[in-house]
């Protein structure tokens, strides 16, 4: 976990895992720098770039990654193996690209 990245409460924070010859093996999760999650989130991200910000009641996938400068929008929920790439918003359930951000907010 990063400088300066704040997790409000009632947050489940899960490690990722993939299959491995039948068996389960967890992986090591990555928060970056300044990173900011809203409360009732479950987050199994496999990595969450720097200047991420996760809104409330939010659903992180297995696997999924939020690369740097990315907004995923309230109650929204990111299936597993996702990708957001940087500088977008992501909402809905599931969610999807909804806007790109100017370079200049991260």
């Amino acid at each position: 976990m990063g400088y300066y990245c704040v997790i409000r409460e009632e947050c489940i924070i899960r490690p990722t895992y993939t299959k491995h010859q039948g068996r389960l093996k967890y992986t090591k999760m990555t928060i970056g720098d300044n990173v900011f999650i809203e409360k009732d989130c479950i987050i199994c991200a496999l990595k969450i770039g720097n200047n991420v910000q996760i809104g409330k009641n939010c659903i992180i996938g297995h696997r999924a990654q939020i690369h740097d400068n990315a907004k995923i929008l309230d109650n929204s929920v990111l299936p597993p193996d996702t990708v957001v790439p940087p500088n977008c918003v992501y909402g809905g359930r599931p969610a999807q690209f909804i806007a790109e951000l100017p370079e200049s907010i991260g």
